[in-house]
């Protein structure tokens, strides 16, 4: 009973949660642990057989986003389409399946015809393409037609109403009305997709009014994730908006969208599957292809010249054997990136949904002197209570942050 009590968290409305892999256990009541408590059971991982390579086209970028992670649009270079093709030669020995996804960076749109040659090339060599684009969704009439023809899933970078102070172009013109026709026509024409929004010290207030006005272009899958600065990224850290605030606007929201009945889909960083994994791919060894050639292990350093690249850069491509030469003790130092290895992760009961938080984040701010896990637990200590507690109290609650899951009974197991 010790250990079990250890590992659960007590809830303000006095119930108790325990985190396990794949499962969520709510318990009513104190000293009530003999109940049959509530589960929610979340669909496991499933391994499959697709290697996957993310491809990043360009550096160059049509916006000037005031937040941008890589400075997109400071710099020009572009993917050579020889190296491409080459390098899906190699994953190939790998498996004939390859899930391809293009990133920036930058724009991989300002790149389009190395993006038509690498699935043109991928379904020659491949039994089977899966393509997922990354985009600012400022994609032509012509780019728009080969992600309907190539069936591509498409994650659009978009604020909403914050749009037009945060993601302009680079003449400094709105970017808002032509991103906003580019969503329609994909919810017209039924192409799955789903839009990220960054939230920063100037639109956090504003979460719940961007959140309805995606809501009413037709977006139902939304990624919200506070803006993060670095030493690598444009703009100065007063974007920043304070934990508190993106905590008490983010539950505003989830109460407003339960009060008002719209079924859409929250991801979130701080609300995933939990399990015994890793926070993302990173420490895994990404496949991250690079314009010069090397493979990083997380889209925001894909730059030599880039703070990290030392320790990210794991791999660089051999013109003459087309192949990777890998380096095999930066890919041991990665896997390190667990929260198993962090002292103030491995006793708390949230350790199973957060995993540490983004690694690359807690890498820039250990280089700060500041604490490991200051700025993304903040914040996952504030939601995740919250959110937990709304479940338990009203189950509908789940459903804007989980696919697939189920809500029982213990005793019907």
């Amino acid at each position: 009973m010790e250990n079990f009590l250890k590992d659960l968290l007590k809830l303000d409305n006095g119930s108790y949660v325990q985190i396990l892999p794949n499962r969520i256990r709510f318990i009513s009541g104190e000293n009530s642990f003999e109940e049959s408590p509530l589960i929610i059971e979340t669909p496991k991982k499933i391994k499959r057989d697709f290697v996957s390579l993310t491809i990043l086209p360009t550096n160059n970028c049509n916006l000037r986003c005031i937040y941008c992670y890589s400075r997109g649009g400071e710099r020009k270079e572009i993917m050579n389409e020889g190296l491409v093709k080459d390098v899906l030669d190699y994953f190939r020995e790998k498996s004939n399946k390859i899930h391809i996804r293009f990133a920036g960076g930058g724009e991989p749109f300002l790149n389009f015809n190395l993006m038509k040659t690498a699935i043109s090339y991928a379904k020659k060599i491949f039994e089977e393409v899966e393509i997922h684009t990354i985009t600012n969704g400022t994609f032509n009439e012509e780019q728009f037609l080969w992600l309907k023809e190539n069936k591509s899933f498409v994650r659009v970078s978009f604020d909403g109403l914050a749009q037009n102070i945060q993601r302009i172009f680079a003449d400094g013109s709105s970017s808002k009305n032509q991103v906003e026709k580019n969503i329609r026509r994909l919810v017209k024409e039924k192409i799955p997709f789903a839009v990220q929004t960054i939230i920063t010290s100037k639109s956090v207030s504003k979460m719940k009014e961007i959140v309805r006005d995606l809501y009413d272009l037709g977006v139902r899958d939304i990624k919200l994730e506070p803006v993060y600065i670095s030493e690598a990224s444009r703009g100065q850290e007063n974007l920043m908006c304070s934990p508190k605030e993106f905590s008490d606007s983010f539950i505003d929201l989830v109460k407003y969208l339960r009060k008002n009945q719209m079924k859409v889909l929250i991801d979130s960083s701080f609300f995933s599957r939990p399990s015994t994994g890793y926070y993302c791919t990173m420490p895994e060894g990404n496949n991250v292809l690079t314009p010069e050639g090397y493979l990083t292990s997380c889209v925001e350093i894909s730059k030599t010249s880039e703070p990290f690249a030392d320790m990210l850069l794991y791999a660089k491509w051999d013109i003459a054997n087309k192949k990777f030469i890998y380096d095999q003790e930066k890919l041991n130092q990665l896997k390190k990136f667990h929260f198993s290895n962090s002292p103030q992760c491995i006793n708390c009961s949230l350790r199973l949904m957060c995993k540490g938080g983004c690694p690359m984040r807690n890498l820039w701010i250990m280089t700060n002197g500041k604490s490991q896990h200051l700025y993304s637990c903040s914040i996952t200590r504030r939601i995740l209570p919250k959110v937990l507690k709304l479940i338990s109290e009203d189950r509908s609650y789940a459903d804007f942050f989980m696919v697939g899951h189920k809500i029982k009974d213990e005793k019907e197991n």
